[in-house]
């Protein structure tokens, strides 16, 4: 039977810190109230990553936007009203995005479970969700800090690692604006 090292607790502490605040949620919440948002119908939804891009992240940006946005689609579906001029428009902000330089960690096996062991990085996408109103007012705002683990999208060694974790980075994002605004 292996022994449990400081380390190893520290590290496990530090992943389970990792991802209790996977989507933190800021003190500048402006939500909509329960009713309202029980009962929302939205317009559109849009994905502004013109952050990203000035930050220099260009076509990785436009993946994950592209990524986000059928993600935010999806977790909406039943929510999109475009032809009702009333309702509002989601509108995401992604303001940045930190894929962590991983290639893999080394794990501990405690009766027949692994465990990382150290040299677990994060990946983060930072942004807000905002109600934006038919006359450009925003009615609620959401900022999000999501964090997941860099290894969580699977082995880092394929081609298209990147691609996976940009995907999963989105889709995961997109279920916490959903969560954060109308609950799961």
């Amino acid at each position: 039977m292996a022994t449990v090292s400081r380390r190893h607790l520290l590290g496990m502490a530090a992943l389970a810190g990792t991802l209790a605040l996977g989507a933190c949620v800021t003190p500048g919440t402006t939500p909509l109230p329960a009713g309202e948002a029980e009962a929302l119908r939205l317009s559109a939804i849009s994905v502004d990553i013109s952050a990203l891009v000035a930050q220099g992240q260009g076509p990785f940006a436009t993946l994950v936007g592209d990524s986000l946005s059928e993600a935010l689609a999806s977790a909406f579906a039943g929510r999109l009203a475009p032809r009702d001029r009333t309702a509002p428009r989601l509108v995401v902000r992604l303001k940045s995005l930190t894929l962590s330089a991983w290639s893999g960690g080394t794990s501990i096996r405690i009766n027949g479970t692994d465990f990382a062991e150290g040299g677990s990085d994060s990946d983060y996408l930072d942004g807000e969700a905002l109600i934006v109103g038919r006359r450009g007012e925003i009615e609620a705002r959401y900022p999000i800090l999501f964090a997941l683990p860099s290894s969580y999208s699977g082995p880092w060694y394929l081609a298209d690692n990147e691609q996976r974790r940009a995907a999963t980075i989105a889709q995961l994002y997109a279920d916490w604006v959903k969560r954060k605004i109308v609950g799961r």
